[in-house]
């Protein structure tokens, strides 16, 4: 008894991967995510692989993903006032990791347009220029932030969270490291930031058969501070690292690395490995409305499983193994790594 009352289509080109909206008069998700697959002439597609609640600035959608060889599909779906809002996202699995962006400002129905400036982000105040840098067969573009005047200036190099991100770390409209490197250029700080590796390489990183956290965010963080202390406009015994969520999270990494780094910045960084902030999140959303439904619990269930999994990897396992999507590499390196301890 649905009925449908819109239905759109984008195309990411590059990597390519279908992004599918509809709107359907129903409050039955199950309806409404029948309905999609109808619209995209995908007959069954059979039992989830993986269904969670995700919580997204406009509302907390319903997640199920099917893997339908190539392609892996997931469907996002909420229902607003008798309105199911559905988005689908299908291609390989390789490709949505790597327009992660994209897909998150559509689901987030986030407003695309102009970004924001900030009033204390004074463009007479600094200038910018391109820079390129990085470890070989990853070299990475990016931006140096100098304010107006004599050098040499102390210089913060900015670390994004997780995903994949360019330089600015984007959010519709919003582009927060941008805003850091203008607000802090006009206050006689250099800022460097700049595109990250699963942004600019985003199939060739994920076709790895393993990766960790150092090939992730690591190596390319301590190849830019190597880099500012090339700069004569640089002072190197200033280089300080900031570090957003998962950045934030590396940093003491990083440091441990690189004694001669001036100090760390730490923004929203988790002191547990990623892992365990998703089952935290996922059991929290769970209990928000005061009961956990069947489906939620089974979704817990999934989650700790797969936390039992990765606690229980050792250097005799498959590390090219996909737990949550991600090489149990990735897992076991993050598994071994205190950054508080690392900190002090």
């Amino acid at each position: 008894n649905a009925t449908l009352s819109a239905f759109s289509t984008v195309r990411n080109q590059t990597p390519p991967a279908d992004i599918f909206g509809l709107a359907i008069a129903t409050d039955d998700l199950n309806v409404a995510s029948n309905g999609a697959f109808a619209q995209l002439d995908i007959q069954t597609a059979g039992e989830a692989t993986q269904s969670l609640q995700a919580p997204l600035p406009n509302g907390t959608w319903t997640q199920n993903i099917y893997n339908l060889d190539p392609d892996t599909v997931v469907v996002l779906a909420q229902v607003q006032d008798g309105v199911a809002v559905v988005m689908v996202v299908r291609g390989t699995l390789q490709n949505l990791a790597a327009i992660n962006n994209t897909i998150l400002a559509v689901l987030s129905g986030i407003q695309i347009g102009e970004p924001r400036i900030p009033p204390y982000a004074d463009q007479s105040t600094f200038t910018e220029r391109e820079i390129v840098f990085g470890v070989e067969n990853w070299r990475l573009p990016g931006a140096l932030t100098l304010p107006n005047g004599e050098g040499p200036f102390p210089v913060v190099i900015l670390v994004h969270g997780s995903g994949p991100s360019d330089r600015d770390e984007p959010v519709g409209q919003n582009k927060p490291f941008r805003d850091l490197a203008w607000g802090l250029a006009r206050q006689g700080i250099a800022v460097l930031r700049y595109d990250k590796r699963t942004f600019v390489y985003g199939e060739a990183f994920v076709a790895q058969s393993s990766y960790t956290l150092n090939e992730e965010t690591v190596e390319d963080a301590l190849a830019a501070v190597a880099y500012t202390r090339t700069l004569p406009e640089i002072d190197s015994s200033r280089i300080f690292v900031l570090g957003h969520s998962l950045g934030g999270y590396a940093a003491p990494r990083i440091a441990s690395l690189d004694p001669d780094i001036a100090g760390l910045i730490l923004m929203a960084a988790p002191a547990q490995p990623l892992y365990e902030r998703i089952l935290a999140q996922v059991i929290y959303i769970a209990n928000v409305d005061g009961e956990v439904s069947d489906a939620e619990q089974d979704q817990i269930t999934n989650f700790e499983a797969a936390v039992d999994q990765i606690n229980a990897l050792d250097d005799n396992s498959d590390l090219t193994q996909l737990i949550l999507g991600v090489p149990a590499a990735y897992w076991l390196d993050m598994r071994d790594y205190d950054p508080v301890t690392t900190a002090t």
